[in-house]
C-alpha cells in the first residue's frame, strides 16, 4: 500500500513536472515570437534609420535598449534550459525509483504468496493435528473399552487360580508318584548315557579316522598332481631334449658340409694348381676358387665364433665415433660387383648429411648387422633389385602416467631420437610362418630348402643380438615369392664437435707406405704361417729374423735389440707366446710386439695385452690388416 502511495506521488509529481515543462515550453515559444517580433521591429528600424538620419541617435537608445532585452532574454533561455535538463535528470532519477519500487513490490508480492504457502501448509498441519486428537479419543475409548474386558478377565483368572491350585495339590501328588518312578528310570538312563558315550567315542574315533584318511586322500591328490605336472615337465623336457639333439645334429650336418665345401674347393683347387702346362688364366681362375672358398670358411669360423661369445657373455660394447654414411658407402662399393654379377641393381640412401651422420656406436657391430642382412639379400635374390640405407625417426612428446613415490604422476615423455635402418630385396621372400624362427640360431639347419643356400644360419641371429646391445629392435616384413624388407632401429647419439673426413678408400700399397725399412722377428712355428708373413711384409724389412718356439724368440731378441717388430705367435711349443712376451719385457720396453693367434676371444685379447703385447690379430692372417696394423706403430 505504502508502495503504491509512494507510486501514486511519484505519478503526481511527474505530472507536475510535466505541466511545468509545458509551462516553460510555452514561455519558451513566447519568448521566440516576442523574438521574431522584435527582429521584425529591428528591420523596421534598419529601414526607418536609412530614411532618418535625424532620429538615429533616438532609435540607437532604442536599439540598445533592445539589444540588452535580447541578452537578458538570452540569459532566461539559458536559465530554462538548465532547469529542462536538471528537470530531465529528474526524470530519469524517478524512472529509476519507479523500476525500484516495482522490484520491491515484486518481491513484496512473493513474501505474500511464500506467507499464504505457510499459512496453508499450518493449516493443513492444524487438519492433521485435529485428525490425529480424533484418533486419540477414539483409541482413549477403545482403551477402556479393553480395560473394562480386562477387568472381566481378572475375575474369570481368579476363579481359575482357586481350579489351578486344587489342581496344583493333585499335581503334587502326581509328582511324588513320578519322582519313585524317576528313581528307577534312573538307574536304566544310567545304563543308556553309558552306552550313548561309548557310542560317541566310537563316532569320535570314526571322525578322526574319517579326518585322517580324508587328509590322506588329499595328499595323494597332492601328489598326483606333483607327479602329474612332473610328468608334463619331464615330457617337455624330453622333446625339448630331442629338439636340441635333432637341431644339434643338423647343426654338425651342416657345419660339416658348410665347412668341408669350401675346404674342397681350397684343396681341390689347389692340387690342380700343380697341374703342368696351366695357363695364366687357369691359374688366376683357380687362385680365385681358392681365395673365396678360404673367405666362405673364414666366415663360418667367425659366425660360430661371434655366437659363443654372446652366449658366454664375452662379447662387449665397444662405443667409438662411428661415421654411418661412410659405413653405407663402403657396403655399397663392397658389393656393387657381386650383385652387377648377379644382374641385381644395388643402391643406397642416406638419412643424414654429412656431420650430422657421426654418432656414438660400436661401429664394428653396425657394419656386421648391414653386411649380414646385404649378403642374405644378394643369396636369396635371383633378380631385380636390393637397396639399403637409414632414416632418422624423433617420436613427439607426449603426456603419460609414472609411477613415482607410489603415485601416480603425469609428465612428458622425453622425445626418442633414432635411426630406421632397412634392407629391402626383391628375393623370393619368407612365409609368414617363419619370420619369427629365422632369428633363432642355426635355424637353417632345421630347413629342409637349406641345401640351395649357403650358410650356417647364424647371420641373422648374430645381427638380432647385436642391435639388442646397441640398444635397438630388428623385425622383418615379407611377400613370399615378392621380396623382404629387414628394419633394425639404433638410438641416434650424435657425436658432437667432429668433422667427418672425406670418405675415401684406403689403400694399402705397400710402397707408398711412409715408414723406414723394418727390423722384424717372426715367431712362427707352422711354416706355412710363418712364409706367408715373411713374403707379405718383405717389401717393408730390412731383416727378417724366424724364430720356432718362445725360447728361441726370447734369445734373438737379446742378441739383437735393435729390432723393431716381433710378430709374435701365441700357441708356440715349449714356451708359448704369453710368457716369451713377459721374459722380453723384463729387457725390452721399446720393441712393438703385435700377438697372432687362432684364438678370437675377447678374454685371449685381454691375456696378450696383459703379457705385454702392443696389438693382437686373429689367424688366418689377411695381409691387408696386418700391413694396417704395421702402418699404426710405424707409420709417424
Amino acid at each position: 500500500i505504502i508502495a503504491n502511495k509512494e507510486l501514486v506521488f511519484q505519478h503526481d509529481e511527474k505530472g507536475k513536472r510535466a505541466a511545468e515543462l509545458i509551462i516553460a515550453n510555452k514561455e519558451l515559444v513566447f519568448q521566440n515570437d516576442e523574438k521574431e517580433k522584435r527582429a521584425a521591429e529591428l528591420i523596421i528600424a534598419n529601414k526607418e534609420l536609412v530614411f532618418q538620419h535625424d532620429e538615429k541617435g533616438k532609435r540607437a537608445a532604442e536599439l540598445i535598449i533592445a539589444n540588452k532585452e535580447l541578452v537578458f532574454q538570452n540569459d532566461e533561455k539559458e536559465k530554462r534550459a538548465a532547469e529542462l535538463i536538471i528537470a530531465n535528470k529528474e526524470l530519469v532519477f524517478q524512472h529509476d525509483e519507479k523500476g525500484k519500487r516495482a522490484a520491491e513490490l515484486i518481491i513484496a508480492n512473493k513474501e505474500l504468496i511464500f506467507q499464504h504457502d505457510e499459512k496453508e501448509k499450518r493449516a493443513a498441519e492444524l487438519i492433521t493435528a485435529n485428525k490425529e486428537l480424533v484418533f486419540q479419543h477414539d483409541e482413549k475409548g477403545k482403551r477402556a473399552a479393553e480395560l473394562v474386558i480386562a477387568n472381566t478377565e481378572l475375575t474369570y483368572q481368579k476363579s481359575e487360580k482357586a481350579k489351578r491350585a486344587s489342581e496344583f495339590k493333585i499335581a503334587g501328588l502326581e509328582l511324588i508318584i513320578q519322582e519313585k518312578e524317576k528313581k528307577v528310570r534312573g538307574a536304566e538312563n544310567e545304563q543308556l548315557r553309558l552306552l550313548i558315550a561309548e557310542k560317541e567315542k566310537q563316532a569320535s574315533e570314526l571322525n578322526y579316522t574319517s579326518r585322517e584318511i580324508r587328509v590322506q586322500s588329499e595328499e595323494i591328490a597332492t601328489q598326483n598332481e606333483e607327479l602329474t605336472q612332473s610328468n608334463t615337465e619331464y615330457l617337455k623336457a624330453k622333446e625339448k631334449a630331442e629338439e636340441n639333439d635333432s637341431l644339434k645334429s643338423a647343426f654338425l650336418a651342416n657345419m660339416s658340409h658348410e665347412i668341408r665345401t669350401p675346404m674342397n674347393g681350397i684343396l681341390g683347387f689347389a692340387t690342380l694348381l700343380e697341374t703342368p702346362g696351366l695357363t695364366d688364366d687357369q691359374q688366376l681362375d683357380y687362385i680365385r676358387i681358392i681365395k673365396k672358398s678360404g673367405i666362405r670358411m673364414l666366415n663360418i669360423i667367425n659366425d660360430i665364433i661371434d655366437i659363443s661369445k654372446i652366449e658366454s657373455g664375452q662379447m662387449t660394447v665397444s662405443i667409438a665415433e662411428t661415421n654411418v654414411n661412410e659405413q653405407l658407402l663402403f657396403i655399397y662399393n663392397f658389393f656393387t660387383n657381386e650383385c652387377n654379377n648377379k644382374g641385381l641393381a644395388l643402391s643406397y640412401k642416406s638419412g643424414l648429411p654429412g656431420k650430422d651422420s657421426v654418432i656414438k656406436s660400436d661401429r664394428e657391430k653396425i657394419f656386421a648387422i648391414l653386411t649380414n642382412l646385404v649378403k642374405n639379400a644378394i643369396k636369396f635374390t635371383k633378380n631385380g633389385s636390393i637397396e639399403f640405407g637409414y632414416t632418422h625417426k624423433v617420436s613427439s612428446k607426449v603426456q603419460e602416467l609414472f609411477l613415482m613415490d607410489e603415485n601416480l604422476v603425469l609428465a612428458n615423455r622425453p622425445e626418442r631420437s633414432e635411426l630406421e635402418f632397412y634392407v629391402k630385396d626383391t628375393g623370393i621372400g619368407i612365409a609368414a610362418d617363419k619370420q619369427e624362427a629365422i632369428f633363432e640360431r642355426f635355424v637353417q639347419a632345421d630347413n629342409q630348402d637349406s641345401k640351395a643356400f649357403q650358410g650356417a644360419g647364424l647371420g641373422l641371429s648374430i645381427s638380432k643380438s647385436y642391435v639388442e646391445m646397441l640398444g635397438g629392435k630388428i623385425r622383418v616384413e615379407s611377400d613370399e615369392g615378392k621380396g623382404s624388407a629387414f628394419y633394425f632401429t639404433l638410438p641416434y647419439n650424435p657425436f658432437q664437435d667432429v668433422i667427418p673426413e672425406d670418405i675415401k678408400p684406403k689403400s694399402n700399397d705397400f710402397n707408398k707406405m711412409q715408414i723406414k725399412k723394418l727390423k722384424v722377428l717372426i715367431a712362427e712355428d707352422d711354416e706355412p704361417s710363418e712364409r706367408l708373413i715373411s713374403i707379405g711384409i718383405g717389401a717393408l724389412c730390412s731383416e727378417i729374423f724366424r724364430a720356432g718356439n718362445g725360447f728361441e724368440t726370447v734369445e734373438i731378441m737379446r742378441d739383437n735389440p735393435d729390432i723393431d717388430l716381433i710378430l709374435m705367435d701365441i700357441q708356440m711349443p715349449d714356451l708359448n707366446g704369453y710368457e716369451a712376451t713377459r721374459r722380453i719385457r723384463q729387457f725390452n720396453k721399446k720393441v712393438i710386439i703385435i700377438a697372432q693367434t687362432s684364438l678370437a676371444l675377447s678374454l685371449d685379447k685381454n691375456k696378450a695385452t696383459d703379457a705385454g703385447c702392443n696389438d693382437y690379430i686373429t689367424k688366418p692372417i689377411l695381409l691387408d690388416n696386418l700391413l694396417e696394423l704395421i702402418k699404426k706403430h710405424f707409420n709417424k
